[in-house]
């Protein structure tokens, strides 16, 4: 699986490349959550996107009758969605006001 939308944007560090490319093709579960847990974590929005995106694919999957292994993070993805779409404060859009 890929996340289509987030596929072109490259991530800052390889560390981050790795995890998403975990997301795209699991080692194993234990891998593949580690590797979720490691973007939805990073203090950047795309990573945390990429992560949330995943999630989003997971639960359409698990219509088929296997579990999302990240549904047990859910009140973590909640405050992470809420952090992507707070906006940023002026400081951050480099404006001072």
């Amino acid at each position: 699986m890929t996340t289509y939308y987030w596929d072109p944007v490259s991530l800052d560090t390889s560390e981050l490349e790795a995890a998403r490319a975990e997301l795209v093709k699991p080692s194993s579960g234990a891998a593949f959550v580690g590797a979720f847990l490691k973007l939805l974590r990073s203090e950047q929005r795309v990573p945390v996107s990429v992560a949330l995106a995943r999630l989003q694919y997971g639960e359409a999957e698990s219509r088929w009758g296997d579990g999302n292994p990240c549904e047990t993070y859910e009140v973590e993805v909640l405050d992470r969605a809420r952090w992507v779409l707070r906006p940023p404060s002026p400081l951050q859009r480099g404006l001072h006001y």
